[in-house]
């Protein structure tokens, strides 16, 4: 990074939860937080999503989560990128509930690799939840219009505070000073991100979870948030091949678009091809009579 702007004795940890407390902005303040009052928040709807949907034999969530597909990827210990795609009534449900079904599968993965973080294991998670921005009316008008730049200051707020601080704790505002300056520079923030992302894997394996990424793929922004986030993937997978040090693997999960909207990501996804394809799987979920699970 160029010219970082100095930190206090602190350290970027510390720079970094005070950027966002301080910050007099609500979409930057909003973020504080953000990722455990929107697993709360999915929670709390699991009960109004299973009776809204019209899967009659119960939720779909829970038979993706048994499927042998999961399970395959969950054992993979190299950087990938999923995609779970959802041929669902996503729309009936989103419409009323900012949420879908694979909502709720983000959210029991994702807390079940905090879990095991907290177990002292090499795992953890981040989490973003497109439909945020929608279900508290304030947090809606503080971040109308800036998916891009609030998700990415949740991500790496995310990674500060949860894994970073005990990773890195020693050389942390040493190795890395954020520039405040550019808090409103997406392609700046992305870069940071991966910097974290490098220092943090040395100890830990990050599943990045972002849910219906299509809902906002065609927002300003997102096409550069998208793309760095896979050409991350792409780093972590060739930093790995060379073994030293030892890194452990990124995974980037993208749910969703549905039946509306979403082509930008399967595109972006299609011209990588050829890059990723020894670390990308495509699972494809099809609500058809036998309920049947594919992965490509």
């Amino acid at each position: 990074m160029s010219s970082p702007e100095s930190t206090s004795e602190k350290g970027v940890w510390d720079n970094m939860q005070d950027l966002i407390l301080e910050n007099q902005r609500p979409d930057i303040w909003w973020v504080h937080g953000r990722d455990e009052q929107d697993l709360q928040w999915v929670g709390d709807n699991e009960v109004r999503l299973y009776h809204a949907s019209r899967e009659v034999s119960g939720p779909l969530w829970s038979q993706i989560l048994a499927s042998r597909e999961i399970a395959a990827w969950e054992q993979v210990r190299k950087s990938c990128i999923v995609l779970i795609d959802c041929d669902m009534d996503s729309d009936l449900l989103w419409d009323k509930y900012h949420l879908s079904e694979l909502s709720v599968l983000c959210r029991r993965l994702a807390g079940q690799k905090r879990r095991e973080f907290a177990q002292k294991k090499p795992f953890g998670s981040l989490v973003f939840f497109m439909g945020g921005s929608e279900h508290h009316p304030e947090r809606r008008e503080a971040e109308s219009g800036i998916v891009a730049l609030t998700m990415m200051t949740s991500l790496i707020y995310q990674i500060l505070e949860r894994y970073a601080r005990q990773c890195c704790s020693d050389e942390g505002g040493k190795v890395l000073a954020f520039e405040s300056a550019k808090k409103d520079d997406v392609e700046y923030l992305c870069r940071f991100f991966r910097d974290l992302v490098r220092k943090v894997s040395l100890e830990v394996e990050l599943t990045c979870f972002i849910d219906f990424i299509g809902r906002h793929d065609t927002e300003d922004g997102m096409d550069i948030v998208t793309e760095n986030l896979i050409g991350l993937v792409e780093d972590q997978a060739n930093l790995e091949k060379e073994r030293s040090p030892k890194r452990q693997a990124f995974k980037l999960v993208f749910t969703g678009p549905g039946p509306r909207g979403g082509l930008q990501i399967h595109n972006l996804l299609y011209e990588k091809r050829h890059i990723a394809a020894s670390y990308y799987v495509k699972l494809r979920v099809v609500t058809d009579e036998d309920r049947s699970f594919s992965m490509t």
